[in-house]
């Protein structure tokens, strides 16, 4: 019995030696680390999320509708540009 205890009482202070080792290695890591912070999204940055996110929820014909809708909007915009005159200074 007395080599049993004499090998418990050895293991448990070999234990606590590891762990006390283990903890200072993670508090040395932990002091190491560094937090790199994301830099804050521009507003056009959360604009393309926003566009994007909706034209894969829209439907290939609706995409394709609201395409064509803009593309006859800035035609209509640059023949009515045309032909007013520019105004005089």
């Amino acid at each position: 019995m007395a080599a049993l205890n004499g090998l418990s009482s050895i293991s448990i202070v070999l234990a606590s030696k590891y762990h006390s080792q283990l903890q200072s290695n993670w508090y040395a890591l932990m002091k190491k680390k560094t937090v790199k912070k994301k830099a804050p999204l521009t507003v056009s940055q959360m604009a393309a999320m926003g566009g994007k996110a909706r034209a894969a929820a829209l439907s290939p014909e609706r995409r394709r509708e609201i395409g064509l809708n803009a593309i006859k909007a800035r035609y209509a915009k640059k023949a009515s540009s045309t032909e007013e005159p520019p105004p005089e200074s």
